[in-house]
Parts: C-alpha cells; structure tokens; sequence
C-alpha cells in the first residue's frame, strides 16, 4: 500500500518555481487608491460610528 503525503492528497505544488509573493509584484496606483479607500471606510466604521452610537 503506498503512503501519500499531504500535499500529493491535496494536489498541491511544492515547486515553488516561479513563485511570487505580494511585496515583490508591482501594483498601481489605482490600486493603492483603492486599498487606502477600503482602510478609511474600515477605520471608521470601526472607531468613529461606535462613538457616535
């Protein structure tokens, strides 16, 4: 009987050939825009609306 790892089960790829993550891959600046938008909105309903209830 043959043993699988975790990952074969899962058909997950171990390579990790041509493997980016987040702080290396380029973004404009719609995008920042967009993630700074979402972190105001987030900020306030968080902080300023339970003040004001």
């Amino acid at each position: 009987m043959r043993k699988y790892r975790a990952t074969e089960y899962a058909g997950m790829d171990t390579t990790h050939e041509g493997r980016t993550t987040s702080p290396m891959q380029s973004f404009t600046t719609r995008q920042v825009a967009y993630g700074a938008a979402a972190f105001v909105v987030g900020a306030v309903v968080t902080f300023v609306l339970p003040l004001l209830g």
